[in-house]
């Protein structure tokens, strides 16, 4: 932690696993989601640690990108919601029994409701009209169709009344699981504001996908591939169909 007024250091916590996004800040205390799997609170104020919770089902560790990493680290920040914190830790539905959705007190660490996200949908139906089994029997939507932007596992968001994890939605309150495989926006409650459901890639990778902000009920994000930025407003009255597949 840096001093707001002259950048000198504050105090400093090692965890025992790396970091890929901030540490959220709530009522004093310090949130940080490791890629060791664990989860520590700390007191903003002066980095003591209050308490932590390993929600890896195993203390395993693997390398990935040349890096030491859980085989289900937590990824990014931990969105505090309504006085609830939720977390996920995985790499990937399908695999090492899928993707732990958490919900806990940011006080103590309590555990309010476990969840999973290990089916990707391939065995239950499409909705129409994406469905192309209804002109073929014998085709495979999964080999027809692709659902834009489908990621396995990306930041947890808030969408509506739910957390979502690519777009696998739980419920805020009870961790009920709903998999929306068609849609392409998240909900931001209150505003009529649509997000796209994807991750922030940037760099030499294909299929370059800009950071999409929004303020009120305004969206700023860029188009791939040109030096322009561009500002969506939503009407909350305005229906939008959240619906995208290609």
């Amino acid at each position: 932690a840096l001093d707001e007024k002259n950048g000198a250091i504050k105090w400093e916590f090692t965890a025992n696993g790396r970091l890929d996004g901030p540490p959220t800040i709530h009522r004093g205390l310090c949130l940080i989601g490791s890629r060791s799997g664990w989860i520590y609170c700390l007191q903003a104020s002066s980095g003591e640690l209050v308490w932590k919770l390993r929600i890896a089902p195993y203390d395993r560790r693997i390398c990935t990108y040349g890096q030491v990493s859980s085989t289900w680290p937590v990824h990014g920040s931990i969105p505090v919601i309504d006085g609830l914190a939720y977390a996920a830790a995985g790499v990937h539905p399908n695999a090492d029994g899928g993707i732990r959705v958490f919900c806990f007190k940011p006080q103590s660490g309590e555990i309010v409701w476990r969840n999973k996200f290990s089916d990707l949908g391939f065995d239950s139906p499409w909705p129409a009209p994406y469905d192309p089994r209804k002109k073929r029997p014998e085709s495979n939507p999964w080999r027809t169709i692709r659902p834009m932007e489908y990621r396995h596992h990306d930041l947890p968001v808030r969408d509506g009344d739910s957390i979502a994890i690519s777009r696998c939605l739980f419920n805020l309150k009870t961790g009920k699981m709903n998999l929306k495989k068609t849609s392409g926006f998240y909900r931001v409650k209150g505003t009529g504001v649509q997000m796209p459901r994807t991750a922030w890639r940037y760099g030499a990778v294909r299929g370059l996908s800009p950071i999409a902000v929004f303020n009120g009920r305004s969206v700023f994000s860029t188009v791939p591939g040109m030096k322009k930025m561009f500002r969506l407003d939503f009407d909350k009255e305005n229906k939008f169909n959240s619906d995208w597949v290609r």
